[in-house]
């Protein structure tokens, strides 16, 4: 793989999400929509699932695909492991991400320095905890549920944010299925997560040391 073709690849983890609607406050009816997502999703302590991610950028004639694997602790953070077409990993806190491609060399940085980055785990913490008060401390939030599934679109509050993101399209039923992100630029990425794996309530001594400092 050429090298700018694998730095296409990496930009996919700058953002997640989807659809341009205006951006609108939380009402009632929001708010009673988001307890009856958050009644749907099953909150567990560690989430484990695929996914297949399509970055699709306006110099490029086809989007960049990469395929992978999420772990999600709520006392950690996010292990994001892509493992196609090339391998990376990524442990995401509110406050760090350390990478690594499968060396032990580790390399940390402050979220804070690494903007796209920040916006993602903006999103995916909360979502993933089913906490929906603090994804509205970021996001504008309309949702819609339906007997067959919901969906919610975000737009950011804060306006460093909005710089990079138009709109955030979240999705699913039982377990969040897709979530996409459209960018101010243009750009758009598309997030499909496949299999949840059984999960325990403790992480694995392999899942551990994604975490270690």
């Amino acid at each position: 793989m050429t090298d700018w073709l694998k730095i296409g690849c990496r930009q996919l983890l700058l953002v997640p999400a989807v659809c341009i609607l205006m951006m609108l406050p939380a009402t009632a009816e929001t708010t009673e929509e988001l307890a009856e997502i958050a009644n749907r999703l099953e909150s567990k302590p560690v989430v484990r699932v695929s996914f297949s991610q399509a970055r699709h950028m306006e110099i490029l004639s086809k989007p960049i695909v990469t395929e992978g694997r999420l772990v999600f602790a709520e006392s950690h953070g996010i292990a994001w492991l892509i493992e196609a077409p090339f391998q990376t990993q990524l442990a995401l806190t509110e406050t760090h991400v350390t990478e690594w491609d499968g060396t032990d060399d580790r390399r940390r940085t402050p979220l804070s320095a690494r903007p796209g980055l920040a916006s993602l785990v903006s999103i995916l913490i909360p979502l993933l905890a089913v906490d929906f008060e603090e994804l509205e401390e970021s996001f504008f939030v309309e949702a819609m549920v339906t007997d067959a599934g919901w969906q919610a679109v975000l737009t950011p509050r804060n306006a460093g944010m909005a710089e990079i993101i138009s709109s955030i399209d979240i999705s699913g039923d039982s377990f969040v299925r897709e979530l996409s992100v459209r960018e101010k630029g243009g750009d758009w990425t598309n997030l499909l997560f496949g299999a949840y794996s059984p999960t325990s309530d403790r992480l694995t001594i392999e899942e551990l040391a994604y975490f270690a400092e």
